[in-house]
């Protein structure tokens, strides 16, 4: 464990990130400062590789910084953040969730946001795919939609007609008609 967690500031990025994948399958705790402090890395995929072993140890005390990279200029390492503060947060992580959904600048990370939330508790879930329904970003309307539809909760149906009548783009209809049919086929 100390020289992988030594590797972690090797000048060559694939052993930084491999220091990083193999401390999260070794789960050891005495790790986790170094990997929080490698959270700073300028690499993305080895920042990617610290949230990953990060929620692979389950350790919750590293949320509150993993919070923190949801807003990092990488997508990848956004994404892997929303999922692993849902991950070691559990519940608590509810009331951050639904203000990613609703209020943040990109729209990926609503998306992914609305993913996590919606795995993690499917009734605070479904209310949020349904108030998504009411924004104007295509790919959040299609994320909320497919996410209706893997809820398979006969109550959004209502919804996704309303959203199909509104006549959004074609691949925003595709997304609400597929969620409808997914739950009509889980009804019978």
């Amino acid at each position: 464990v100390p020289a992988l967690c030594n590797a972690l500031n090797d000048h060559r990025i694939p052993v930084r990130r491999e220091a990083a994948r193999a401390l999260g399958r070794l789960d050891e705790m005495s790790a986790v400062p170094d990997l929080i402090m490698a959270l700073d890395d300028p690499d993305p995929s080895v920042q990617s590789g610290c949230v990953t072993a990060l929620t692979q140890m389950n350790a919750a005390q590293a949320a509150s910084r993993i919070k923190k990279m949801i807003d990092t200029p990488s997508r990848q390492v956004s994404g892997h953040s929303v999922h692993a503060v849902a991950a070691l947060l559990k519940e608590e992580s509810i009331p951050f969730l639904e203000a990613l959904i609703s209020s943040h600048p990109q729209t990926y990370v609503r998306c992914e946001a609305l993913l996590a939330l919606t795995r993690l508790a499917p009734q605070p879930g479904y209310s949020a795919a349904i108030a998504c329904l009411s924004q104007t970003d295509k790919p959040v309307l299609i994320s909320a939609c497919k996410r209706l539809g893997k809820l398979e909760n006969p109550s959004a149906i209502p919804a996704l007609e309303k959203l199909i009548g509104t006549n959004p783009p074609a691949s925003v209809r595709l997304a609400a008609q597929s969620a409808i049919n997914t739950i009509q086929l889980a009804a019978d």
